[in-house]
């Protein structure tokens, strides 16, 4: 792939993007590919958000999309009411580009932090981390969060 071809996230991303304008709610979303076949994942993924992997965890994998990032990427939408069709469409959509990238579905996981764990102002008061892993495939690293910084994966200053 050359240097200016699009990777699978920079792509993924840009539907995301469209999603994000749709919404009225300070809502963001970044996604990065991962190593395929990480053998430490959740180690991989702390380091990219800079947190512990002592105060994170990552959920067991289930074959389809978590319902806690539908509503991220569904809720709320700008004339939800009036374009429900639309909005559900956006979200079938991304997860068909993500299983087409994927040549299969994906197992997701879902980062979850312990409460009392510091917080990482980039990323927002409000946020989730969500693993799409397809084994040799690919990996995707998908970060929904709320006021967070524009990029949270810049290096500070």
């Amino acid at each position: 792939m050359s240097a200016l071809s699009p990777t699978p996230a920079d792509r993924l991303g840009r539907l995301l993007d469209a999603i994000a304008a749709r919404k009225d709610d300070g809502s963001r979303f970044h996604c990065l590919d991962l190593r395929p076949r990480a053998p430490d994942r959740l180690g991989e993924v702390c380091a990219l958000l800079r947190l512990s992997p002592r105060d994170c965890a990552l959920a067991p994998a289930q074959p389809q999309a978590p319902d806690d990032l539908r509503r991220w990427l569904l809720k709320p939408m700008r004339g939800a009411a009036t374009q429900s069709w639309l909005n559900g469409a956006l979200f079938d959509e991304f997860v068909a580009r993500l299983d087409a990238l994927a040549g299969a579905a994906p197992r997701w996981r879902r980062l979850s932090r312990d409460i009392h764990a510091p917080l990482r102002p980039a990323l927002g008061a409000v946020w989730d981390a969500f693993v799409a892993d397809a084994g040799d495939e690919g990996a995707w690293l998908i970060l929904c969060t709320w006021e967070g910084a524009a990029d949270p994966f810049a290096t500070p200053a």
